[in-house]
């Protein structure tokens, strides 16, 4: 599909003053246009529109073609910054955890 799709934006197509364009760059161009101005002039001349909902969500989808999908990151950490599992803690609770079990046994 994508190949059939850069194809399709690479013929030209007419603009209402007569001017040709590549499909593609009218494209680039109408949604900048559509995101800066609310509205876009269609290659037919029609004027298209859009309602603030839908300028937001065109803005959204041209910025994350742009700048790709927002990258997630978590870092995970305790209090202060400090690690959630500190392992000397962690051994030394359980080494004296098993003292007290063998303390137990004798």
């Amino acid at each position: 599909m994508t190949a059939i799709l850069e194809r399709a934006g690479s013929r030209s197509i007419v603009l209402p003053d007569g001017k040709k364009i590549a499909g593609k760059r009218w494209l680039a161009f109408a949604f900048w246009e559509l995101v800066t101005t609310g509205a876009v002039t269609l290659p037919s001349g029609k004027k298209l529109e859009v309602e603030p909902k839908d300028w937001i969500e065109t803005g959204k989808w041209l910025y994350k073609h742009i700048d790709g999908d927002a990258l997630a990151r978590h870092e995970v950490t305790g209090a202060e910054g400090k690690p959630l599992l500190d392992i000397e803690s962690l051994m030394r609770g359980w080494q004296e955890r098993i003292a007290k079990v063998e303390s137990y046994s004798e």
